[in-house]
């Protein structure tokens, strides 16, 4: 699943304990394509314990963490939905696609969306959401 996420300089944000303003600028501009939804997350950001950052970016460095999650993905017997906004830049659009073509999971790619669908686009996130519940659930 590591091939899920393109290599960008953008990540790197993500495991700095104290980066400068402009990085948080560039980053946040690049990543999140509604203006509005782009002020409150980077906000959060920027409320967020730096340890916790670094831990999180710990985690994921290390290569065994998401070793097994196409495997999971394949097990599950029910509907899974991976939900990407079309101008996300750190998701490898090429490879979700090639998973939701050997049916691991139905990809919806969210227009006039980048990394954070359920604030960018939250109509059709839940639209999205409610659908797939009511298909798991009833």
């Amino acid at each position: 699943m590591a091939q899920a996420f393109v290599i960008s300089e953008l990540l790197g944000l993500f495991s700095t304990e104290h980066p400068d303003q402009k990085a948080v600028d560039n980053t946040f501009n690049s990543i999140i394509l509604e203006p509005t939804a782009r002020v409150e997350i980077k906000e959060d950001f920027l409320s967020t314990d730096p340890k916790v950052r670094l831990a999180i970016a710990e985690s994921f460095s290390d290569p065994s963490m998401l070793k097994n999650e196409i495997k999971l993905l394949e097990d599950f017997k029910g509907e899974k939905l991976f939900i990407q906004g079309i101008g996300d830049p750190l998701l490898n659009q090429d490879y979700l696609l090639s998973l939701a073509e050997k049916n691991i999971f139905k990809l919806e790619m969210l227009s006039n969306c980048g990394h954070y669908p359920p604030m960018e686009s939250s109509e059709s996130y839940v639209n999205l959401v409610k659908g797939i519940s009511k298909t798991c659930f009833g």
